[in-house]
């Protein structure tokens, strides 16, 4: 996850990226940009269905998302840890080093890897690999990988022979963003990625920053357009913007604060994404991240406006185990409760 406190870091780099971007929410101002900072297998298959088909109805199942990043070779969760999710994304498949973490830990399964994704699957959970989102190099991966297109055929090669369902995109270089080769960059190895894993066999979602959709200008709404029909949602980090940032519901589904404008989730939908494809994220717990931290009763009632306003998005949590059945269980409660 962008910016996320992962346990796979050192804590030299962890304390780092803390200062990064407690320094960047205190300095920008609004005018400049953002330097860094149970649903069953067949209904989820309804979903993307929909979505391709350009329905925008309730009725459609919503993406509710974990991520698993262990860096100490535990093996996933029983099914029954994650109920209440439908999609288990596994961290991190980086640029510069290939599988690392959970990820590496998946490779090493060999032939058991087809039995533990049977027994997902069989329970509605889609497991996809987490990619760029695994150290400090992921967030200068613009000039450190020339060839786009090449890595993302690699990357796809590399889903295809260890049984996964498709990609998480996590692009951290908010540098390139900034300096305009972020976007043709994550362009290019999007267009690559969804010819190397085609739709509706593996999904492929991308995890920016909300504040990357700022005004209906941002870096984001720019890859929308060239390459969106692609990408199957987007799970939006409404944290790591400031502790205090998209943190009541009014300022998470309506108004966002000044700081950065236009931001929220409605505010993102007015900027032409697909209501459909507007995943929430949020951080589980204080322990997880401590910015943008809601309760989660709360984000439940938040949830359960936002669907009555048309909206079926779903939730991405950072992480397992905080972001386990039991929290998915409050969050979906007074909107898709689980069964």
């Amino acid at each position: 996850m962008a910016l996320i406190l992962s346990p796979s870091c050192s804590f030299g780099l962890l304390v780092s990226r803390f200062l990064l971007v407690s320094l960047i929410a205190l300095t920008l101002k609004p005018s400049e940009s953002f330097a860094a900072p149970t649903t069953r297998g067949s209904s989820l298959e309804t979903r993307l269905a929909s979505r391709d088909s350009g329905s925008t109805s309730t009725a459609q199942e919503p993406i509710f998302l974990t991520y698993y990043d262990d860096y100490n070779g535990t093996p996933v969760p029983d099914v029954e840890k994650v109920k209440g999710f439908n999609v288990l994304a596994l961290g991190f498949y980086t640029g510069h080093q290939g599988p690392m973490d959970s990820a590496q830990w998946w490779e090493k399964q060999g032939a058991k890897q087809q039995g533990i994704k049977k027994s997902y699957n069989d329970a509605g959970i889609k497991i996809i690999v987490s990619v760029f989102g695994g150290g400090a190099d992921e967030m200068k991966i613009t000039s450190l990988v020339n060839d786009p297109a090449g890595l993302a055929n690699k990357i796809g090669d590399w889903v295809k022979a260890n049984n996964l369902d498709g990609v998480d995109v996590d692009y951290e270089d908010f540098n390139a963003l900034n300096g305009g080769t972020g976007v043709p960059w994550i362009v290019t190895f999007q267009k690559a990625l969804r010819s190397a894993l085609p739709s509706p066999q593996y999904v492929i979602s991308h995890t920016p920053g909300a504040w990357l959709f700022k005004g209906g200008n941002g870096a984001y709404v720019d890859v929308h357009k060239q390459v969106g029909d692609g990408i199957d949602w987007y799970n939006i980090q409404f944290y790591n913007a400031g502790p205090d940032e998209y943190t009541t519901c009014d300022s998470l589904l309506n108004k966002s604060s000044s700081q950065y404008p236009d931001t929220s989730l409605f505010e993102i939908v007015g900027a032409g994404i697909p209501q459909n494809k507007v995943v929430l994220g949020k951080p589980a717990t204080t322990k997880d991240a401590q910015q943008g931290n809601m309760d989660a009763d709360v984000l439940a009632g938040c949830l359960e406006t936002a669907k009555g306003k048309g909206w079926s998005g779903g939730v991405m949590a950072w992480a397992y185990p905080n972001a386990d059945a039991s929290w998915v269980s409050t969050v979906r409660s007074k909107s898709w409760p689980v069964s």
